[in-house]
């Protein structure tokens, strides 16, 4: 009996050791899953689909993705609705005499659209209620996945001054002019700041 009662409160001691060690673990385990967590967050909006020189026409192409991976998601989208599947990249063109800027919406919605330069436009609203309009760039064309490219400026300092404002200022919504009319779109909240970052990464290449 004497035996028993002195090895008891060790045994009691070694599970209560054991159980805080195991306590410890897991929560590292839950701090490093929140990094990680966090730290895709911050990656997630950076991804780079273009950093290259174009060997044919010395051209400096520089093209970022709203998006995790080369192929577009559902969880990519940048817009509320479950139809509504729009997803977003901005390509810069640069050489010695000219620079090309353009965001492209790429539409899945559902239903085929038409796209028409001479009518087409986008008009961006933003949280404190400023507007920004840009111009259609491409070509005639319809499809029910759709790509269309809108101009961010046709100079340096325009181009500049749009992408300022997309990398400060929050997308609450746009509205988008197709041949047969036009339709609004309300902007996710969480991917907000994820366009802001997007937009930064293009103004800070310009400015290089």
């Amino acid at each position: 009996m004497y035996f028993s009662s002195k090895k008891q409160p060790n045994f009691q001691l070694g599970h209560i050791m054991v159980q805080k060690i195991l306590n410890e673990i897991g929560m590292k385990h839950i701090l490093l899953i929140m990094i990680f967590s966090i730290c895709g967050n911050i990656i997630y909006p950076q991804r780079v689909a273009i950093d290259e020189i174009d060997k044919f026409t010395d051209n400096s192409v520089f093209k970022v993705d709203v998006s995790k991976g080369k192929r577009w998601k559902t969880s990519d989208k940048i817009t509320k609705g479950f139809f509504n599947n729009i997803f977003l990249s901005t390509k810069l063109t640069t050489n010695d005499h000219q620079i090309i800027a353009f965001s492209t919406f790429n539409f899945q919605i559902g239903t085929s659209i038409c796209r028409n330069p001479n009518e087409g436009g986008i008009i961006i609203l933003f949280t404190d209620n400023s507007k920004s309009s840009l111009k259609q760039a491409s070509d005639i064309k319809c499809n029910n996945n759709l790509d269309i490219e809108y101009y961010l400026g046709q100079t340096k300092s325009d181009i500049a001054k749009n992408l300022t404002k997309l990398s400060t200022q929050e997308m609450d919504s746009f509205r988008v002019y197709f041949s047969e009319g036009y339709k609004d779109f309300s902007v996710t909240e969480n991917k907000r700041e994820i366009i802001m970052k997007h937009y930064m990464l293009v103004l800070e290449r310009l400015r290089k």
